[in-house]
């Protein structure tokens, strides 16, 4: 049985050797969400040329106590400028070109206006509000690295280098199995022996909301023609397959078995973590099947802090490990256990201080608890946890993205 942190970096180390995704261009308007399959450099200096910081005059500095400076002209951001004439000052708007000859911009709000000229009431730096050409971006540095996950702040960057288009790795291909008898789908009429099948939906939606390409949801009953047929089909088109039950060591426990008579390699089974115990993660020729408990709690925490890392490796991202942050956590009594505890948790704010609170039934049997959730306070095993001790936080704003 692994340690949790044990099975993190085996995954990380895995999925190098793992082939990435096929690398399509696509339009830079349909790239959110897309992973990057190659660094971009910047086009141009950014700004382009010295341009006005605020709305205000353009002036030569030596000429700031002239008691009265003459307005040569207006210009708006797009205009053409000019020269700058001695002991005169232009008028500007932010982003205007600075004009040639000018070193300073005092902002409008220091200037009496009267007529066509002004007077400035208010003392300058010299060079002050002025944006210096290449002061944000030079031309030729590296603007987004390949891996990276494109959203709506990175595509503002890019389109504002003129890029319309980038090469990036296609969705990565995912497809999931559910398995067990007792199993049917919502919608259909529930008998008191049998449950409905919310591993399927749940899984099929973090699987897309992560950015895969979920291509095939299927459900066998526990019988192993049944299973060996159904992931023969998802083996054929996906990149990775999740598989939910059927891998602890019951008698209907036939995942493992059936794997390996596909050609399956066992990588590692069951993690010192709870919930979640009972999870795999077997190769069936270069075909990576995660197999995850099929109590849906602990499909779900498993899928999170196990599962996401699998895919954002195969999808060829350059950050496996979302961000984790230690947050206070409110307990009644002192807490210990053997293995490493995943408990749902609400962050919450209370004094002005963030906090985490417990959801108050955290067995896996209690499937409310996800739904409530917004994160995992991660418990160390075999350490003493009491009130307002500092946790690991896993937000699930970040372990899902």
């Amino acid at each position: 049985m692994l340690e949790f942190e044990q099975a993190q970096d085996f995954i990380a180390k895995m999925v190098i050797s793992l082939p990435k995704p096929p690398i399509e261009k696509i339009s830079l308007n349909k790239s959110l969400g897309k992973i990057l399959a190659s660094d971009l450099n910047a086009m141009m200096d950014f700004p382009l040329k010295d341009n006005s910081a605020m709305d205000g005059y353009a002036i030569r500095h030596i000429d700031l106590f002239n008691e009265k400076i003459p307005i040569q002209k207006s210009c708006y951001a797009g205009d053409t400028i000019g020269n700058l004439l001695p002991g005169y000052a232009i008028k500007l708007f932010t982003g205007s070109l600075l004009p040639d000859g000018a070193d300073t911009i005092v902002i409008q709000e220091n200037v009496y206006q009267e007529n066509n000229w002004i007077n400035i009431i208010q003392p300058t730096k010299f060079g002050e509000n002025i944006r210096r050409q290449g002061e944000d971006i030079k031309k030729g540095s590296i603007i987004s690295k390949i891996g990276t996950k494109l959203n709506a702040s990175d595509i503002a960057f890019l389109a504002s280098q003129g890029i319309s288009n980038v090469s990036v790795y296609k969705s990565l291909k995912v497809g999931i199995l559910t398995s067990g008898n007792e199993l049917i789908n919502p919608g259909q009429k529930c008998l008191e022996q049998e449950i409905y099948n919310s591993n399927s939906p749940m899984l099929e939606a973090l699987s897309k909301m992560i950015g895969s390409n979920v291509i095939d949801v299927l459900h066998t009953s526990d019988n192993e023609d049944d299973l060996s047929q159904a992931f023969k089909k998802l083996l054929i088109n996906c990149d990775v397959i999740i598989s939910v039950g059927g891998i602890s060591v019951g008698e209907k426990d036939l995942i493992k078995k059936v794997l390996q008579s596909l050609g399956g390699k066992i990588e590692f089974w069951k993690i010192k973590m709870k919930p979640g115990k009972p999870i795999a993660l077997i190769n069936v020729k270069n075909t990576p099947v995660l197999c995850l408990p099929g109590n849906p709690v602990s499909a779900y925490v498993t899928f999170i802090t196990i599962g996401t890392l699998l895919i954002r490796g195969m999808q060829g991202r350059n950050n496996l490990f979302p961000p984790i942050i230690k947050l206070p956590l409110r307990i009644h009594k002192e807490f210990i256990d053997s293995r490493e505890n995943f408990l749902r948790v609400k962050r919450v704010i209370s004094n002005g201080f963030s906090e985490l609170i417990c959801y108050p039934k955290q067995d896996s049997s209690f499937i409310s608890s996800i739904a409530w959730a917004n994160g995992f306070a991660r418990l160390p095993a075999n350490t003493k946890i009491n009130d307002h001790d500092l946790v690991d936080y896993y937000d699930l704003q970040h372990w899902t993205l």
